[in-house]
C-alpha cells in the first residue's frame, strides 16, 4: 500500500520535471532565435536609420548579449530557479524590442514623409533638396 506521503513526493519530483523541461524548452528556443537574428543581421542592407535602428537594436545588440549570458542561463535552470523568473525576464526583453521596433516605426514613417516631399538622406551630407540631376 501507498502512502500519500510517497504519492506527493512522486507528484513533485514530477512537476519539477515538467519545470525543468519548459525551461530548457525556452532557453533552446532562444537560442535558435538568437542564431537567426544574428545570421538575419548580417545579410541585412542599412541604407536608412530604421534599417539601421533594426539592425543593431532589434536583432544584433539584443542577441550579443543572450550569447554572452547563454552559460549563465544554463546554469540558472540547473539551480532551480522560479519559472515566473524566467517569464518575467522574456516579458521584459520583449517589452524593450517593441519599444525600439515602435521608435524604428516612427523613423521609418519620417523618412518616408520627407521622401514624400522631395527630401533625401544622402550618406555625410543629411537632408537635402532633391535636384534634377540626382
Amino acid at each position: 500500500m501507498v502512502s500519500n506521503i510517497t504519492i506527493e513526493t512522486i507528484n513533485y519530483a514530477k512537476d519539477i520535471d515538467m519545470d525543468y523541461n519548459a525551461k530548457m524548452f525556452v532557453l533552446c528556443l532562444g537560442f535558435i532565435y538568437v542564431c537567426f537574428c544574428l545570421w538575419y543581421s548580417f545579410r541585412m542592407d542599412d541604407e536608412k536609420y530604421w534599417q539601421k535602428i533594426f539592425k543593431y537594436a532589434i536583432l544584433r545588440l539584443p542577441s550579443l548579449v543572450f550569447f554572452f549570458f547563454y552559460p549563465l542561463f544554463g546554469l540558472f535552470i540547473m539551480r532551480g530557479v522560479e519559472f515566473m523568473f524566467v517569464w518575467k525576464t522574456l516579458l521584459t526583453i520583449y517589452i524593450v524590442l517593441v519599444t525600439f521596433i515602435g521608435f524604428a516605426w516612427i523613423i521609418w514613417h519620417g523618412e518616408f514623409i520627407a521622401a514624400l516631399t522631395g527630401l533625401t538622406y544622402k550618406k555625410g551630407r543629411g537632408l537635402r533638396k532633391k535636384r534634377r540631376d540626382d
